[in-house]
């Protein structure tokens, strides 16, 4: 196994690896770990950087990411404090690092695919949520008054469900808020229109949390 192609060593390193390697001598990037089996039976984890392995009985079998990634998942139906159901879509983005976990733990996760950890985030966040929401009003969500409230306890709920599998949430935000049909007429509009008005003062690539906070700011100015 190689390091990827974005985690390539500068030329010096890779001259010193070339004559290294009969010894022993791997490498992986900041971002890798490699996946040590010795004789035909996991090990454990070395890296990032240089490493030594004992070339006539181990072997890097595989080589494991510790790269964030995003996923963005849909929540439907979730009940609000006053009984009232919202539909949401977040961005998740969240990392795997397996180091520290149990020996078969970790054997275990650095086999999982990028769908199948995009899967677990996704069920996850949906528990999450069913945990979190409750606690607050559907009005105020809706008026985007409590966002970095849901995101702060959503985000610890979901750190304690997946630290088990060595996986973090480091990011979860809220993109988009259905209001339910009761507040939707009174809301919606004055919404879209904010979200339109405020999209064209900024190019594609403006980070959209200034566009969120400026919505929210419109959103908030409704009379209720």
């Amino acid at each position: 196994m190689h390091p990827s192609q974005d985690n390539q060593p500068p030329w010096l390193f890779q001259l010193l690896i070339k004559l290294g390697k009969p010894w022993g001598l791997r490498w992986v990037g900041d971002k890798e770990l490699a996946v040590i089996y010795q004789m035909q039976r996991y090990h454990d984890l070395r890296g990032p950087g240089f490493f030594w392995i004992t070339p006539s009985i181990q072997a890097v079998r595989k080589i494991v990411s510790l790269s964030e990634d995003g996923v963005t998942t849909d929540f439907k139906e979730i009940l609000t404090a006053d009984g009232l159901p919202l539909e949401m879509t977040w961005l998740l983005v969240y990392k795997l690092d397996p180091r520290g976990l149990p020996k078969m733990d970790a054997q275990t996760v650095t086999n999982w695919s990028l769908e199948l950890k995009r899967t677990i985030m996704t069920e996850y966040a949906q528990r999450s949520m069913q945990a979190v929401l409750p606690k607050f009003d559907a009005e105020t969500v809706c008026r985007g008054k409590v966002f970095q409230d849901i995101e702060a306890g959503f985000a610890i709920e979901m750190n304690g469900l997946l630290n088990v599998f060595g996986m973090s949430l480091l990011e979860g935000r809220v993109l988009k808020v259905i209001p339910p049909p009761i507040l939707q007429y009174r809301l919606e509009q004055a919404a879209q229109q904010g979200v339109l008005t405020l999209a064209a003062k900024y190019p594609v690539f403006q980070p959209t949390e200034v566009l969120r906070a400026e919505a929210v700011a419109e959103i908030s100015k409704v009379p209720k």
